[in-house]
């Protein structure tokens, strides 16, 4: 469980641009992933290969993947059967849980300076998807280093199940030898340069692929972070036994280390909804002063416990409305903007009102209405925005905050499209946010 302590530390380091997270095996095992470990997949694959190729293979080479990968390796059959026709590719294929989830939006919010994970699996990309990133670039290649990208850099360090196969790593004589020894030394230097100083999280590490963790441990000898948290629910013994290099690397004298024993993907999510209540509190206190133009008094401290009901889901939906952008599009935004504020102030005023928030609606008045930060633009230019949207259900007006009425409204926000916008073949009122203030009470602006 996440301490007050640990919370605190893990919003100072997200407010000052000093936390990545590193993700390993134990992250993509949590349901509804449910990937295989590294035992299993050792498994399928002696398996395939003695009952389906009339193979032999030592009792200890069965139950050790990476003494398996080294078999076939050292036989010159490593590519041909042990990664075309052993490994189980389509079980590292599965539903994203909520703690890919949670690394894609904190990816895409830039609340983490970096990911780095050394798991094959696409199920980060297919989260960040997921969440309306069409060019999510994973980091697998030396090449891809040096690539622009709209998110926070994530670095598959042993390799990409969909980029090239062939070159995954499963076993340490691979990054002894060209072209993998290369590219794990390029990314050695950029991992020395960008984590020095910073503050490391640590999901999924502890594992029973050992390989990870002693490659993990010796490439990290050089870097002197500040804060290490190690996310995993097994005894600090069993950790200590499991990986003794990275035990002892995270116990040296200038690392304060914190062992936060639960589940990795449980923990993402809710640092995940730890960093969204931050951002709407900073929302809702920066659009004070918007709040009393509107309604004519000083708005009361936000209140987060408004908040702490909501799962992660339902705060990102607020986020995502309360900053004008489209289920199509990930959120951007990691600090208050102030042409969200009247939106932010609206929010506020609706929950003092009595109105019940759920994800992109509110009840209210004995109807249901969605709102949306306009961004200073006319109505029908925000309204196009969204017009690619899956439907909500029940919604029957939009409220767009702070955006302009049309001049000619007959003509221009007709021209956006018939029934395409927010519920298809449906009739929902979009309109600004002037009749709602007075409706709450406040001016006519």
């Amino acid at each position: 469980m996440m301490t007050d302590e640990v919370a605190q530390r893990l919003r100072e380091a997200i407010a000052t641009n000093r936390l990545l997270v590193f993700c390993g095996a134990g992250l993509s095992m949590a349901p509804p992933s449910s990937l295989p470990s590294a035992k299993k997949v050792a498994e399928i694959c002696a398996t395939i290969y003695c009952d389906g190729m009339g193979g032999t293979l030592a009792p200890e080479v069965q139950a050790d993947i990476e003494k398996m990968a080294k078999h076939f390796h050292d036989i010159s059959r490593f590519e041909a059967v042990f990664i075309d026709a052993l490994v189980p590719w389509a079980d590292f294929k599965g539903e994203p849980n909520p703690g890919h989830d949670a690394v894609a939006d904190l990816l895409a919010c830039k609340a983490l300076l970096a990911g780095i994970t050394t798991n094959f699996d696409p199920l980060v990309e297919e989260a960040a998807s997921n969440l309306g990133e069409r060019d999510f670039r994973p980091i697998v290649e030396q090449n891809d280093l040096a690539s622009e990208r709209a998110h926070a850099p994530f670095l598959k360090l042993h390799g990409c199940m969909n980029r090239n196969r062939h070159q995954t790593v499963w076993h340490r004589d691979q990054v002894l030898g060209p072209p993998i020894a290369d590219r794990m030394k390029r990314f050695r230097e950029w991992l020395a340069a960008n984590l020095v100083g910073r503050d490391l999280l640590f999901i999924g590490f502890w594992t029973d692929w050992a390989y990870l963790t002693d490659l993990l441990a010796e490439n990290l000898t050089a870097i002197s972070p500040q804060h290490v948290y190690l996310v995993d629910p097994l005894p600090a013994d069993d950790l200590k036994t499991k990986a003794p290099g990275l035990w002892n690397w995270v116990h040296r004298a200038n690392i304060v280390f914190h062992h936060i024993a639960e589940s990795g993907a449980d923990f993402l999510d809710e640092l995940r909804r730890l960093w969204s209540r931050l951002f709407l509190s900073q929302l809702l206190r920066a659009a004070g002063s918007t709040y009393q133009s509107l309604f004519g008094s000083a708005s009361p401290a936000p209140t987060p416990a408004a908040h702490e009901a909501l799962d992660s889901r339902a705060l990102y939906a607020l986020r995502r409305d309360l900053t004008g952008i489209p289920r199509t599009k990930p959120v951007r935004a990691k600090t208050p903007d102030d042409a969200n504020y009247i939106a932010a102030a609206i929010h506020h005023r609706l929950l003092e009102s009595g109105a019940v928030y759920s994800e992109h609606q509110y009840s209210f008045g004995g109807r249901r209405l969605r709102l949306l930060s306009g961004r200073g633009r006319v109505l029908s230019a925000a309204k196009a925005d969204f017009q690619h949207e899956p439907p909500i259900p029940m919604v029957e007006s939009v409220i767009c905050a702070g955006a302009h009425a049309d001049p000619s409204p007959a003509h221009i926000v007709r021209a956006v499209g018939s029934p395409t916008i927010v519920r298809a073949g449906s009739h929902v009122h979009w309109t600004t946010h002037h009749d709602l203030v007075l409706q709450l009470g406040g001016a006519h602006v």
